[in-house]
């Protein structure tokens, strides 16, 4: 059965422009994978290849039906409030799903603010430079349940969220090396370079070749 990977990036200001606000995500649907749990069949109440779009557009509608107040407002309880939300929103997706797990990825950032989210074997890595040399450091673990982070990040940083099989098949190395945030100074030049990466990743025969690079200014 065909796997399929959806993105989700949305940027939006506040302020006039002087505090950015910023939800991304990477959803991975992996058939082969995840078709059974715990011993029983799963049953999918999706077609093969749109669950993984189903769940962006899902928490998409969350992110401004939800989200997006308590994030203008910084409402009462913080991030862990909005983590919260944000995990019942992929918990009922996975049931209106027929209880399948996805792999997925993503964050929310309010200026230096951040949550970030996955489950799974999507992959969060923090690129910055240290020393005057390119750095990457990887986030994330394979967490079986949705595992929820908060904190804060330096500006002029790069998160990127990508696929398992994209990390797998390309390494951290060209990773480093392409994705080197003080070489990359608009979002267009990052798309550009992840698009490189894709390519590559699926002449080495990566199946679920998903990213998004985020910037932090």
């Amino acid at each position: 059965m065909p796997n399929s990977t959806s993105l989700l990036l949305q940027q939006l200001s506040r302020k006039r422009g002087k505090e950015n606000l910023l939800f991304a995500c990477v959803c991975e649907e992996e058939r082969e994978k995840v078709g059974e749990k715990a011993g029983k069949a799963v049953q999918w109440n999706c077609q093969p290849g749109t669950s993984s779009g189903y769940m962006t557009e899902r928490l998409h509608v969350w992110f401004y039906e939800k989200a997006l107040v308590h994030c203008r407002n910084r409402g009462t309880g913080g991030f862990s409030v909005l983590g919260e939300g944000l995990k019942q929103a992929i918990l009922q997706t996975d049931r209106e799903l027929g209880g399948v797990d996805m792999p997925v990825c993503g964050l929310i950032c309010i200026e230096s603010d951040f949550l970030f989210f996955y489950r799974g074997r999507s992959e969060l890595y923090l690129l910055n430079s240290r020393f005057e040399r390119a750095n990457l450091r990887r986030l994330s673990d394979k967490a079986e349940t949705l595992a929820l982070q908060y904190g804060t990040i330096q500006k002029g940083a790069g998160i990127l969220l990508a696929t398992h099989d994209f990390c797998q098949r390309l390494g951290e190395q060209p990773l480093r090396e392409c994705l080197a945030v003080r070489e990359i100074c608009v979002q267009e030049q990052a798309d550009k370079r992840l698009g490189e990466l894709s390519r590559e990743a699926e002449r080495r025969n990566a199946k679920n070749a998903g990213a998004v690079l985020v910037l932090t200014v």
